[in-house]
């Protein structure tokens, strides 16, 4: 299934990245959205889901591959959502993936209110290799971060899973579940 359709999946059918032979599988009801997808479509989901304001906007402005989010969530947080950034060609060897990793931990560290300790882990993958940085970020209503970096389908990716704080360790196996899917050539 294109990304961009304006269809929420169906849980068992691939959704490719726009412009690469990548895919991957989002959970059931998930609408994924990106650079081919209507201004009205983008400005809906916005309207909708006011916490992807930010996220919609760059992928409306090409900063985003895609962004995947649970259609279905009601109430006013932050409805479990994913983006995903191309970074760059694979980074096959697990070491610098990592050292990357710890790079961008950092980063988070000193430019964003977080709450607790980053934890950085390996992810095993049939597909490629992967890391996973785990945080919360302060706020009103707390929120948890899950990126994973993965280097599969001749490309490095950023996917950033984020849910409220208090729901992410419930949506921990839907968002590995995704990653695990993340496939091309």
């Amino acid at each position: 299934m294109p990304s961009g359709s304006g269809v929420p999946s169906d849980g068992t059918t691939p959704t490719t990245i726009v412009g690469t032979d990548t895919s991957l599988i989002l959970p059931a009801g998930w609408l994924a959205l990106d650079a081919q997808t209507s201004v009205s479509v983008l400005q809906a989901a916005a309207s909708t889901h006011s916490d992807l304001g930010t996220a919609l906007g760059q992928l409306q402005n090409g900063q985003l591959d895609m962004v995947a989010f649970d259609a279905a969530a009601t109430g006013g947080g932050q409805p479990p959502a994913v983006t995903i950034l191309r970074t760059g060609d694979a980074i096959s060897v697990t070491s610098l993936l990592e050292a990357l990793a710890r790079t961008t931990a950092q980063q988070i560290q000193d430019t964003e209110s977080v709450s607790g300790k980053i934890n950085a882990t390996d992810v095993k993958l049939k597909n490629g290799t992967g890391v996973e940085i785990s945080y919360t970020l302060r706020g009103t209503m707390p929120i948890g971060v899950d990126d994973y970096m993965i280097s599969v389908g001749g490309h490095t990716w950023l996917l950033s899973f984020t849910a409220p704080a208090s729901d992410v360790a419930g949506f921990r196996p839907v968002f590995i579940s995704v990653v695990k899917s993340l496939s091309g050539g």
